[in-house]
Order: C-alpha cells, then structure tokens, then sequence
C-alpha cells in the first residue's frame, strides 16, 4: 500500500515525496482550486460521474474553465488507484487554476492543473462506529454573503478549519455548524442526518451548505425508511 500522486504538468503517477508544484500556483496562494474526494469500492471509485458533475458545477461557479475531459480525469484516477497497491484507496480529485503572478486577478494564470491524490482507504473500526463522536455547536457560520458559496466545493476551507479547532478546543471530535439565519447547516468534515419517524432527512441547501453526493444506500434502503 501507498500514497501515489497524478500531475497533469508531469503527465504521469510519481511518488507522495515527488509531487511538487509552484509556489505561485494559485490553489496554493489563494485557495482558488476546485476538488472532489471519494473513496474506491471494488477498485472503482464510488458515484464517480456525480463527483464529476458537481466538479464541473463548482469549477463554473468561480469561473475556472479547464480541458481535462471526465474520460482523462477518471484514466488519471485509475492509473494512479493501480499504481498504489491499495487494496482500497482514498482519491482526491483537484483542478487548480494554475501558477501566475502574485495579484489576486486571475487573468494572467497560466494552465489550469490537474492533480490527483490517492492514499490507503482507512476506515473507523467497529466500536468507534458503535460509539460515535463529540460534536460541538460552535459560534463559526456557513456564510454565503460575506465569504465563498458554500454550494461552492473549493480549495478555501478557512471556515471549515477554524470552525473544527473550536470544536477540538471545547473537547469535540467535530464541529457543527450553522447557516446565516441561525438554522443548522452541516458538520466540520462531515453531512448531517437525522432519522425522525421514520424519514432520513437532512438540513435544507437554503440553511448553507455543500449538496452531497446521492448514496445508492438511500435509493435501495429498508421499507422502513423514506429518504429526502
């Protein structure tokens, strides 16, 4: 098992020690990348196409516009899951908008960049699952007037980050966080979900925050259960 990398500037699956990139690529600078993370069942990564899709959506969202087709992404992908000997593996698919000089306008970046991370799968055992984390409701709120959408998956995750030190400073595994009008939104690293007669329902996209990924666990669920 290993942590293997895919750079589109390289062209080819290298090493985690390297996989190097500018200093003035503006993900790194400014956050100002797109990404997706999945994990792999059977090899495969799981509900692929619609982690593409919302890719696309949030790339159109900040006017990032690249030329890798889904057909080279999902090549990239499977070269580099191969390359690791991961029995399963954790992905990460990023877009940033490349390297330029150090301004805030994006017009004079060059070609976007391409980037995929793959690392053994690492699940929570058993009786972490029976147990179940901490989390904390903290004071950190999913803005989308003063700060980006977040319908928006992007490389700037400052809210996310600060929200989940308060939450680890308070003693929690996790943090959960709220939309402008006070209205629970969504955790730190994580969806929420809350069974309640029946239902699985989840916060509404109005409360802010990032629309999952339908689960096919959801569409194929016991009778006992309604999904919205």
């Amino acid at each position: 098992m290993s942590t293997k990398v895919w750079m589109s500037d390289v062209g080819a699956v290298v090493d985690a020690a390297d996989a190097k990139i500018s200093v003035f690529d503006r993900g790194f600078l400014y956050g100002d990348s797109v990404y997706e993370t999945m994990r792999t069942a059977g090899g495969h990564p799981v509900e692929f196409p619609r982690h593409l899709q919302r890719l696309h959506r949030s790339a159109e969202a900040i006017g990032l516009s690249f030329s890798f087709t889904d057909a080279e992404i999902a090549r990239a992908v499977a070269v580099t899951h191969r390359s690791s000997d991961n029995e399963e593996s954790y992905v990460r698919v990023i877009v940033t908008r490349g390297a330029g000089p150090l301004m805030l306008d994006p017009s004079e970046s060059a070609v976007p960049r391409l980037v995929i991370l793959v690392q053994p799968l690492s699940l929570p055992s058993e009786d972490r699952v029976a147990r179940g984390i901490s989390a904390m409701l903290v004071d950190v709120v999913k803005s989308g007037s003063s700060g980006v959408d977040p319908r928006i998956k992007s490389g700037n995750y400052l809210a996310n980050i600060l929200a989940l030190r308060q939450a680890h400073a308070a003693g929690g595994e996790d943090a959960i966080m709220r939309g402008e009008d006070g209205d629970i939104s969504e955790g730190a690293t994580s969806n929420l979900f809350v069974v309640s007669g029946g239902e699985l329902a989840t916060p509404h996209l109005a409360a802010g925050l990032l629309e999952g990924i339908p689960v096919r666990w959801c569409v194929n669920s016991p009778p006992s259960f309604r999904c919205r």
